[in-house]
C-alpha cells in the first residue's frame, strides 16, 4: 500500500470541527484557528473532562 495524501488540509479541519468525537468525543471545542502569542495559528484548541488543554495542529508536511 501507498501512503494517502491530503489535498485539502482544510476539508479535514471542517470535518473534524463538525463532529469532534472523529478526535475524542470527551473534548470540548474551545476554538478554531487560534491566534497564539508567537503570532502562530492553532487550528483546533480544546479542552478534556480532566481539565487538560488540547492543542491541535493541522498542517501539510514539508515536501
Amino acid at each position: 500500500m501507498r501512503p494517502a495524501g491530503l489535498a485539502d488540509e482544510g476539508l479535514l479541519e471542517k470535518q473534524t470541527m463538525q463532529d469532534l468525537a472523529i478526535l475524542n468525543r470527551d473534548w470540548l471545542l474551545i476554538g478554531r484557528q487560534v491566534r497564539t502569542a508567537f503570532d502562530k495559528l492553532v487550528a483546533l484548541l480544546a479542552i478534556d473532562a480532566n481539565g487538560m488543554v488540547i492543542i491541535q495542529g493541522v498542517s501539510r508536511p514539508s515536501p
